[in-house]
């Protein structure tokens, strides 16, 4: 073999070193003008996505967006137009807020029975205090005046200079306690024949055999804000446990139980999964019942309600020894 022979074989053989390994990557043209890449001898179609992420026509490498599996919660105030039949408790549970909150944005401690349809309502973005920012008015005051850090306030509602609150702006205070509000309509503590209050299932209706105590000199074990610490903040309670525990509890102390209400008693429900009690404040000769309670509407929010036979998933009644 010549020299010349010698050289041009030794380039043809740089040449294909050369070559062979770019060949995944020659685009070829098939489907009329659709470029492709061959990434493989036996994938001619292998544009697109290959594991977590995809190849454009192109040879770009492409990691697609995680899209979130749920809007996020929005922060903002919104407004709600009462409808006919609507009560501030519908409202409330319509946005997952407490009747407290909704009386507060809207400064209706006086009037929160009295809804007109038509009439439009603030909606808070959580439960809390929605407060209209006063000419002046800083961050700083707020949180000392509601007990609040100072970044929890400027983090929900991404302020920026906290020294400089728009005036007439809202500011939610998540977590925050407005004017106390005493939401729970009083009982008489007679019955009258003449009334129907009671048949028609108002809670502020006339009672018989009322009885009520506003708290024993006791201690309280349970945890503040729910059920169960109301109850035993109203009435002695010896035993432990969780509410749906407690009708039996009861009966280990030697407490009588049974069936049917009798104020003074503590009714035992399975209204959540931890169980519910209340205490009766007054039976009604139609069969139903007033209780007392805390955290039905929400934590640490105490409340009056009329109950029917077969309303509630009940247990059953602890009576006094």
């Amino acid at each position: 073999m010549t020299v010349i022979g010698r050289h041009l074989t030794h380039l043809v053989v740089l040449v294909l070193a050369i070559t062979i390994p770019l060949i995944g990557f020659v685009p070829v043209f098939l489907h009329g003008n659709s470029p492709k890449l061959a990434l493989s001898v036996n994938n001619s179609e292998a544009a697109g996505p290959i594991g977590s992420v995809s190849i454009t026509a192109a040879g770009a490498i492409v990691k697609p967006e995680i899209l979130p599996s749920s809007l996020p919660t929005t922060h903002q105030v919104r407004t709600y137009v009462v409808q006919n039949g609507d009560t501030l408790w519908d409202i409330a549970a319509k946005f997952g807020l407490s009747v407290y909150t909704l009386i507060w944005a809207n400064n209706l401690e006086n009037s929160f029975n009295n809804l007109t349809p038509g009439q439009t309502l603030l909606i808070p973005p959580t439960n809390g205090v929605l407060v209209k920012v006063s000419k002046g008015e800083t961050v700083a005051q707020l949180a000392s005046k509601y007990n609040i850090s100072q970044s929890t306030i400027v983090d929900y509602n991404l302020i920026k200079d906290p020294n400089n609150l728009t005036p007439s702006s809202y500011v939610m205070i998540p977590g925050a306690q407005g004017p106390s509000v005493n939401i729970a309509p009083q009982p008489t503590q007679s019955y009258d024949n003449s009334s129907s209050s009671a048949a028609s299932g108002s809670s502020s209706g006339p009672v018989y055999g009322y009885s009520y105590s506003s708290g024993g000199s006791w201690p309280d074990p349970f945890p503040w804000g729910e059920c169960t610490w109301w109850v035993a903040h109203l009435r002695y309670v010896p035993w432990t446990g969780n509410a749906w525990q407690w009708y039996w509890n009861a009966q280990a102390y030697g407490y009588p139980v049974g069936q049917y209400p009798e104020p003074g008693a503590i009714m035992v429900t399975w209204e959540s999964a931890y169980g519910h009690v209340a205490y009766v404040v007054a039976v009604y000769p139609d069969g139903s019942w007033l209780v007392s309670e805390m955290n039905y509407y929400g934590f640490g929010i105490v409340d009056y309600r009329h109950i029917y036979p077969g309303q509630v998933p009940l247990i059953g009644f602890i009576y006094n020894k």
